[in-house]
């Protein structure tokens, strides 16, 4: 539905904003961190580098969904692995965070937080991997 209220044949970081106010059910969307969801997705193409394709738009838009769940901005905002500990504790988890991706990205050495980039990378990673 974001894509179709909020996109042409692709997106820009502008229409990425909209898109995920929908998304994100009617939550507040900053300019600032919807150019930090669109940079990340950017570098997940390879062809066009200047707007994001439906696919990619999909994947990110999920992943917003996801961090911003933690109540937390994208825009120097980190979830910690405590918190996603507990939610993994409480059966808590996002419907498309596997609770064995959950488990590796929490057992991860060095790291006790991320922010989004790191967040949604570890995602990609680990929901693939452990499917």
């Amino acid at each position: 539905m974001g894509w179709a209220e909020c996109a042409d044949s692709t997106m820009s970081p502008k229409a990425l904003r909209c898109g995920l106010a929908i998304v994100s059910q009617g939550k507040s969307v900053k300019q600032a961190d919807a150019n930090i969801v669109f940079e990340f997705g950017l570098g997940l193409q390879r062809k066009n580098k200047y707007r994001l394709s439906f696919p990619i738009f999909l994947l990110v838009s999920d992943y917003f969904r996801i961090f911003t769940g933690f109540e937390v901005q994208v825009e120097g905002g980190t979830v910690r692995k405590a918190d996603l500990q507990k939610r993994l504790l409480e059966q808590d988890l996002p419907l498309r965070m596997t609770t064995t991706a959950a488990e590796a990205i929490i057992d991860l050495e060095g790291i006790d937080s991320f922010d989004f980039p790191s967040f949604a990378s570890a995602l990609l990673l680990f929901n693939r991997w452990y499917l």
